[in-house]
């Protein structure tokens, strides 16, 4: 797999807004699991390509199991 640097603009809790930078560790069908620490109410909050700075999915959950964030590609939306 071929490192995807990442980086999901999110206002963790209502704060301000926060910047993560972080890279895809595995694709499964039309979900990806990425490597960036997200808080409460950071669902929704977009996942962009650091290479060309396009949206390439919104971030939807943390895998209670390793902590690790799941998102969903935006072709699949």
């Amino acid at each position: 797999l071929i490192a995807f640097l990442i980086i999901i603009l999110q206002h963790p809790l209502g704060q301000e807004m926060q910047l993560g930078i972080g890279k895809i560790l595995s694709i499964k069908y039309f979900e990806f699991e990425h490597s960036i620490e997200t808080d409460n109410c950071s669902s929704g909050s977009p996942v962009i390509l650091i290479g060309n700075l396009r949206i390439i999915g919104i971030h939807t959950q943390t895998n209670r199991r390793n902590n690790n964030g799941i998102g969903t590609f935006i072709g699949e939306i």
